[in-house]
């Protein structure tokens, strides 16, 4: 795949990480942009049980985007899939935020705020 690409858009610039979301199956899709010197792809990392899974190629595609639904809460849409994902901050009696809530088919993921 690697040669392949490098053949097909020139050398390799730069790549970044645009997200990573909860699969309903459980797993979760890391999604990279690779930037090469004549065009820009994007690499799908699938992990699950916390190991690689697998490693899928596509053309770029944009990443999702959140909008705002309440005070504390995001989410996304996507027109060409039947997910969504909403992301909520839990705030505690003093109005600050406690958690970071991630909301998927199969619950939430929580991530606790640390003092």
């Amino acid at each position: 795949m690697w040669e392949e690409r490098r053949a097909n858009f020139g050398d390799y610039k730069d790549c970044q990480i645009l997200g990573t979301l909860p699969r309903p199956n459980g797993a979760m899709v890391t999604t990279v942009r690779v930037d090469f010197a004549n065009r820009s792809v994007t690499n799908i990392f699938l992990w699950r049980n916390g190991k690689l899974a697998g490693i899928d190629a596509q053309p770029t595609s944009a990443p999702p985007s959140f909008v705002p639904v309440s005070e504390t809460q995001f989410a996304s849409f996507d027109l060409n899939s039947p997910t969504s994902v909403q992301v909520r901050f839990e705030r505690g009696s003093n109005g600050a935020a406690t958690a970071l809530a991630i909301e998927g088919r199969d619950g939430p993921v929580r991530a606790q705020k640390l003092d």
